[in-house]
């Protein structure tokens, strides 16, 4: 750690006791007993994170702590440390993964704090150390025990410098006169650090687990201004954690009043796991562990004290990664004796991130303010909620925000498969991928449906769910997925009531499920066309979804816990599902003919039993297929603009007809891919899509072109035939990739990715500063691979629309390009190290563990552990390779470049 850089680390302490379990129930036994630990915590977790994390020494005044406390005194004396700031835990060894071996030490009971702080006096910890001199980042704990409220004069002397002031917070927030004291006087220069469940104890409406989009819109509201949280902007940063899973950090730079018009000038940072949800590890995960917030500090810190312009992102994803370790890992392997907060090992993650993350850019209006588009535009529905997405974010055009679909993004997806999603937010169950939003907090807000009852004891009523979509849009398909990757194959059942000829075959398929419950499992009773015949078997459903029982013959059985799922084939949404209520009509100029009709078709519909099912529903989905999703609307399907993901379910459907590994690449025509994409819509959904790849399939795994498709008479029945073929002939040609001007702009290319490259070794922790070879000592061999790099730069640019130029770049320009890098990030990477292995191979290395490590001469052994493809790489490793694409923009720079999107 630098001499000259100075961190004073203060706040609430608490004495941990931790109590690991043992195995000694008698005394003759040998095995391990109960091991007692206690161990100073709050403030102090911080502290012994950053001694690791800055490589300070005992007894360094670089990194001083808050208080002189000793653990041998508080066993001493209670007035010391009174009980009730003094709290216990009992660890056992839990498996690392719920189905497998090995197991680690996580708290198996929280027993909580001691005495009780109603009867006691707030007791002083030993001695509240006043800090000694100046001090270049001064960090407070502040967990609501006290610390907030004391009058600390030295504290006030310590925090009139004009270094970082870090807070760590929790609830209740915005109070005590330590707030008022640091936003009054020193908001210019304030960190604040909370988690997203300690503003939801502050009455905070913040959704948590549906989607990304979710989270983030509910917490924007909040902090605007007259939200419940509007205090809490008054910083320089605000960060906000979403457990393990994500964190937002607010760049307030200027602090402007949070007041519509103004939002557009904040920006916001978001690093988020793009294949989870806040909550998702804990969920997975028996057990506990403590001192989350304190590693996500402690990663905050480190880059404030090396100085520089502030730039969080690296250092969040560190702190995220340490997070999940804490609770992956706990406080270590359960077969070696614990000795406590494992804070070297959570340092050592923080330098060197082992967790992937997604990086969004993006400004605080987008979280507050719903989209709009020009009353112009039609097909936008009056509900704009859900519209926004992280995806919009990039896609959107200056004038709206609804009206481009995602077809770049598609055609990725055809011909490189679902890795071209991985880096944004999307949910995979099984062999079902979705990245809409509104899709994704459906099937997430339904599992939560299912996955409560499934923790039932004692349910004996099924569970009765709808699913909804237009005749080809995937819903058995969809449904399948969903109900396994919960429950498993086992209990899944498939009946098709259009099939059946009456009641009797009904009680056939109830009895069937009645034999699974008895066999112990949760069956997952599939009813597809439930609403078949004119929605004859609805008045035989009522009372199975009702009351758990059906009648056959003279004898009731309970059927017991099972799962209902109904699949209708005549709607395309539960909305639309029966004709509308004579009265609910929203179009006044209905003639009398037509409202009749309608008054006669909800009567049948309601002797039928129409209503009576929908009210019987726990949950519904609503699927949709290749073609754009329809707004709610009573006789015309008017296409929703605001789904901008239809070409991304065709990609999936194509792939799946196909029958594409996940990671098969497919070679296929540029206007074939158009048209396949493009089209406005297939007649009959993913039935008519299939029937047109129909053809192609007998020429894989070679090529395809589209000389294969169906002639023009059969390809009219399922599409517009004429704007299919047009589309195939208007694919542009391909432009010849652009790269460096000249071998002395490639070489600067090459040396800035060298030094790059060393840089980030020495921050993360992977390289030594004496290790460091500048570029005009390297070997030939390590300069051409350099070169070789900087040569790959322009290839992996243009598989996502983007390319080199001369010239330089604007602030926006770099923020545009930034975002779509981001966002394209996983597959760029993967194309990365597949060009760095084949360049490699070429020069006769091979796998092995040995690396040659002298840069200034050639290499003697020739292998790399790295040498394996991308998907077999550790997060590690692949961080490397995300790393170095992050950085592309430095690179062009270097080399007298800039990058730029191709104009189509």
């Amino acid at each position: 750690m630098d001499s000259k850089k100075r961190v004073f680390v203060t706040g609430d302490f608490v004495l941990d006791h931790h109590i690991y379990e043992g195995v000694r129930h008698h005394y003759a036994d040998s095995g391990d007993g109960v091991r007692h630990i206690r161990e100073l915590g709050g403030a102090a977790l911080i502290e012994k994170i950053l001694r690791f994390l800055l490589d300070a020494k005992d007894g360094d005044d670089s990194l001083v702590l808050g208080t002189d406390f000793k653990i041998g005194d508080a066993l001493d004396s209670k007035k010391i440390t009174p009980d009730n700031d003094q709290a216990y835990a009992i660890w056992g060894p839990t498996l690392k993964n719920p189905d497998k071996e090995p197991k680690v030490w996580r708290v198996s009971f929280e027993m909580g704090f001691g005495g009780n702080r109603s009867q006691l006096k707030r007791v002083e910890w030993p001695s509240s150390k006043e800090p000694q001199g100046r001090f270049d980042v001064v960090v407070i704990s502040d967990g609501g025990l006290g610390f907030r409220d004391s009058s600390k004069e030295w504290l006030a002397d310590a925090l009139k410098e004009d270094g970082w002031i870090v807070l760590k917070t929790a609830a209740p927030l915005q109070e005590g006169a330590l707030w008022s004291q640091l936003l009054k006087d020193h908001s210019d220069r304030l960190v604040v650090i909370l988690s997203a469940s300690e503003l939801r104890k502050s009455n905070a409406q913040i959704s948590s687990g549906l989607s990304w989009e979710e989270s983030l819109e509910t917490l924007g509201r909040e902090i605007v201004k007259d939200g419940a949280l509007d205090q809490l902007p008054k910083c320089r940063h605000l960060i906000v954690a979403f457990e393990s899973e994500g964190a937002l950090w607010i760049d307030l730079n200027e602090r402007p009043k949070l007041e519509k018009g103004m939002l557009e000038k904040v920006v916001c940072h978001f690093i988020y796991q793009a294949s989870g949800i806040e909550g998702d590890h804990q969920r997975r995960s028996k057990g506990r562990a403590f001192g989350f917030l304190s590693c996500l500090t402690a990663a905050i810190v480190k880059p404030l004290v090396r100085g520089g312009a502030v730039d969080f992102s690296a250092a969040l994803e560190g702190g995220l990664s340490a997070m999940h370790d804490l609770l992956e890992n706990g406080h270590g392997p359960s077969d070696y004796e614990a000795s406590g907060f494992p804070a070297e090992r959570l340092a050592g993650v923080i330098n060197e991130a082992t967790c992937r993350y997604s990086r969004a850019v993006l400004p605080l209006s987008s979280l507050c303010e719903k989209p709009t588009c020009p009353d112009s535009v039609t097909g936008v529905s009056s509900e704009s909620g859900g519209c926004w997405s992280l995806l919009r974010e990039v896609l959107k055009s200056k004038d709206c925000e609804c009206i481009d679909p995602a077809y770049d993004l598609a055609k990725l997806v055809i011909r490189h498969g679902p890795i071209a999603l991985e880096s944004l937010p999307h949910l995979r169950m099984k062999a079902l991928m979705s990245v809409d939003r509104r899709e994704i907090e459906a099937l997430r807000g339904l599992e939560r449906i299912v996955q409560e009852y499934a923790d039932r004891k004692k349910a004996k009523k099924p569970l009765s769910i709808g699913v909804f979509g237009p005749p080809g849009s995937g819903k058995s398909f969809t449904v399948k997925q969903f109900a396994q990757s919960l429950l498993g194959k086992d209990g899944w059942m498939e009946f098709n009531l259009s099939q059946f000829s009456g009641p009797e075959d009904l009680n056939g398929a109830f009895h069937q499920i009645r034999d699974a419950v008895l066999r112990g499992l949760v069956p997952v009773a599939f009813f597809d066309e439930f609403d078949a015949q004119e929605y004859r078997w609805l008045q035989y459903l009522l009372a199975p979804m009702q009351d758990g029982y059906f009648q056959d013959g003279q004898i009731t059985h309970p059927i017991g816990k099972c799962i209902f799922i109904f699949a209708g084939g005549t709607s395309r949404s539960f909305e639309t599902f029966g004709p509308v209520k004579p009265g609910n009509s929203h179009n006044p100029g209905k003639t009398s003919f037509q409202i009749e009709r309608e008054e006669i078709e909800y009567r049948v519909f309601k002797f039928a039993k129409g209503p009576d099912f929908k009210s019987r529903l726990d949950g519904f989905l609503n699927i949709n297929g290749p073609n754009r999703r329809c707004l709610p609307a009573e006789e015309v399907d008017s296409p929703d603009i605001c789904d901008i993901f239809f070409p991304i379910r065709r990609a999936f459907i194509t792939r799946g007809e196909f029958n594409c590994e996940a990671h098969t690449r497919l070679n296929i025509d540029e206007g074939l891919l158009n048209a396949i994409v493009e089209v406005e819509s297939y007649k009959h959904g993913s039935r008519s899509l299939g029937k047109v790849l129909d053809p192609l399939k007998a020429a894989l795994p070679g090529a395809l072109y589209r000389s294969l498709i169906p002639p023009r008479g059969q390809l009219a029945l399922h599409t517009d035939a004429d704007a299919f073929l047009e589309k195939c002939r208007l694919a542009e040609p391909t432009a010849p990739i652009a790269t460096f001007k000249d071998d002395a702009d490639r070489l600067r290319a090459a040396k800035a990715i060298h030094d790059t490259w060393q840089t980030l070794g020495v921050v993360q922790g992977w390289k030594t500063k004496d290790s460091v070879v500048p570029f005009e000592e390297l070997a030939k061999f390590w300069k051409n691979s350099n070169l070789a790099a900087a040569d790959r730069m322009a290839e992996i640019l243009s598989l996502v629309d983007l390319k080199l130029e001369e010239g330089g770049i604007t602030d926006d320009q770099r923020k545009f390009v930034l975002n779509k890098i981001e966002y394209h990030l996983e597959l760029m990477a993967e194309v990365e190290h597949a060009g760095w292995m084949d360049w490699h191979l070429e020069q006769g290395w091979i796998l092995g563990p040995k690396k040659d490590k002298d840069l200034r001469v050639a290499p003697t052994a020739k292998s790399h552990p790295c040498l394996r493809p991308y998907t077999k790489l550790s997060d590690l490793e692949r961080n490397k390779d995300r790393n170095s694409i992050r950085h592309f923009l430095d690179f062009a720079e270097a080399g007298g470049m800039r990058i730029v999107p191709v104009r189509r």
